[in-house]
């Protein structure tokens, strides 16, 4: 049904929800079908209840779609949300994608993921927007310097938000 709709931009609010693993994988067959899909915004605020596994195969679904140009997803407050998720997000090289907002802030996200963050964003050279949060995480300065040398291959990045809080 979702695949007939030929639907180019899906933007979906789920935080504060008591959305469950079975729930993001339900989204992730959803999204799947999207092969047009330009546009995604997923807001996942505080979602307690789902893991990095069920987000995993979610982020490695969103790095299938071949349109996809804009991506905005934040696992804000997720405690459960790690480095898989991160690692999957980019499996697969999104080379349409010219904006990117990702928020990982008050996440199990560590050093790893934020590596392997850097290595992938330096396979998307077209990147023009790119908003990054890492607040209240394991992240250290080394990582956040591997995204940020990464940030200087890209020749037509021309919006840039780094968030980096400890508390």
């Amino acid at each position: 049904l979702w695949a007939r709709m030929n639907l180019m931009a899906l933007k979906l609010n789920f935080q504060l929800l008591k959305i469950t693993n079975k729930g993001i994988e339900a989204l992730s067959r959803l999204i799947s079908s999207l092969l047009n899909l330009i546009t995604l915004e997923l807001d996942l605020f505080f979602l307690k209840e789902i893991d990095d596994d069920s987000c995993g195969n979610l982020a490695e679904t969103i790095s299938s779609l071949p349109l996809l140009s804009q991506l905005r997803i934040i696992f804000s407050s997720c405690p459960q949300i790690g480095n898989r998720t991160v690692n999957r997000l980019f499996k697969n090289k999104i080379s349409a994608l010219k904006s990117l907002e990702l928020s990982f802030s008050k996440t199990m996200v560590t050093d790893e993921g934020v590596t392997t963050l850097a290595d992938r964003m330096l396979l998307m050279p077209q990147l023009a927007i790119c908003k990054l949060h890492f607040y209240d995480t394991a992240v250290s300065d080394s990582s956040i310097s591997r995204v940020v040398n990464a940030l200087f291959t890209m020749k037509d990045l021309y919006w840039l938000t780094l968030t980096l809080l400890q508390f």
